[in-house]
C-alpha cells in the first residue's frame, strides 16, 4: 500500500495529494452556534429587555440601557480575547452601579442592561467564529481549501482531519491511503487522533504505535460518550471491571479491551471510508454513560 511522507512544516509540495494544511490557531474558537439558536437567544433577550417598558419603566431609559449594552458587546469585536472579556466585565459592573444608583430604583433598566449583554454576546460569538474561520482559511497550503466546518453535527460529506504540533490537515473525499498513513503516524503528544467524518457520523482513531482506541458514531449530535468502540475479544474482562491501561490513550487510562492493534484500526478506518459502516469483521461494543472513557481535549474541540 502506498505510504506518503510525513508533511513538512513549510512547503505545500510535501503534502500528499488532496490534503490541505492550516496553521494551528493560537486561540481555540468555540463551536459556532446554529442560526436558529442565535435567533432564539436574540429574540428572548429583546423581548425580556423591552418588557420593563410595558411594566412601567421609562421607555427611553429602557431602550438606552438595552442598546448601550448591545453596542458595548459588539464594540469588543476587534479586541484580543482576554482584553475583550475584561472590558465587558468591567463595563457590565460599571453599568450596574450607574443604572442601579444609590437608591436602587432602576430595576427595570437593570433588567434591560443585562438583557442587552445577553443579546450582544449572542450576536458577537457567531461573528468571532466566522472571523477566526476566515483567518484559518487564509493560512491554507496544499490542495485548495474547502470551508467545511463539521462542528455542531454539520453534514460535511466525507472529510478526514488530523493534526500535529504546528498544522491541522484536512482531506475532502480523501484517498484511503492518505488517511491510513496518518493513522500510522499517530504517536506523539501533539499528534493524537485522526478523525473521519461521513455525513452526520464520525470515526476517530486515538493513540500511538503501542495501541489504538477506535470509536465511531452515526450521529454526532448524540452525547460524546454515546459511541461504539472496537474491542479486542482476547482482552475482554471476565469480571465486572476491566483492567485500565494508558497505552493507546494519551492523558488518561482506558479499559485494556478497547486498546487494539494497528491492523484493526486500519481495517475499521478503511471500511468506514469506503462504505460508511462499521467493519463487521471487528468486534464492537456500544458505550453508555456508565462505561464511557474521557475524550482528549483536542478531540472535544473538533465537534
Amino acid at each position: 500500500m502506498t505510504q506518503y511522507a510525513s508533511p513538512d512544516p513549510s512547503p505545500a509540495a510535501a503534502l500528499p495529494p488532496g490534503v490541505t494544511s492550516f496553521d494551528v490557531p493560537r486561540v481555540t474558537t468555540s463551536r459556532p452556534a446554529a442560526r436558529g439558536a442565535v435567533g432564539l437567544a436574540v429574540a428572548v433577550g429583546l423581548l425580556t429587555g423591552l418588557s420593563p417598558a410595558v411594566l412601567g419603566a421609562d421607555p427611553v431609559e429602557v431602550l438606552l440601557a438595552l442598546g448601550a449594552a448591545v453596542v458595548l458587546c459588539l464594540a469588543g469585536y476587534p479586541l484580543p480575547g482576554l482584553v475583550r472579556l475584561l472590558a465587558l466585565v468591567v463595563a457590565g459592573i460599571v453599568g450596574l452601579a450607574v443604572i442601579g444608583g444609590p437608591e436602587g430604583d432602576g430595576v427595570g433598566e437593570l433588567v434591560s442592561w443585562l438583557m442587552g449583554f445577553w443579546v450582544g454576546v449572542a450576536l458577537l460569538l457567531p461573528l468571532l467564529a466566522r472571523r477566526d474561520r476566515r483567518r484559518r482559511l487564509a493560512t491554507a497550503a496544499g490542495a485548495p481549501a474547502v470551508d467545511h466546518d463539521p462542528r455542531g453535527g454539520t453534514d460535511v460529506g466525507t472529510l478526514a482531519t488530523w493534526r500535529d504540533a504546528r498544522h491541522e490537515y484536512e482531506a475532502v473525499e480523501p484517498d484511503p491511503a492518505v488517511v491510513l498513513d496518518a493513522v500510522r503516524r499517530l504517536g506523539s503528544a501533539q499528534h493524537v487522533y485522526v478523525s473521519v467524518y461521513r455525513g452526520r457520523g464520525r470515526m476517530d482513531v486515538i493513540g500511538r504505535s503501542d495501541g489504538y482506541v477506535v470509536q465511531q458514531t452515526d450521529n454526532r449530535l448524540l452525547p460524546a460518550w454515546d459511541v461504539n468502540v472496537v474491542v479486542d475479544p482476547a482482552s475482554l474482562p471476565r469480571g465486572a471491571v476491566g483492567e485500565l491501561v494508558r497505552g493507546g490513550f494519551p492523558g488518561s487510562k482506558v479499559d485494556r479491551a478497547r486498546v487494539v492493534g494497528l491492523a484493526q484500526a486500519e481495517s475499521a478506518v478503511r471500511t468506514w471510508l469506503t462504505h460508511g459502516t462499521r467493519d463487521r469483521g471487528l468486534s464492537w461494543k456500544h458505550l453508555g454513560r456508565s462505561d464511557a472513557h474521557p475524550q482528549p481535549t483536542e478531540l472535544r474541540r473538533t465537534d
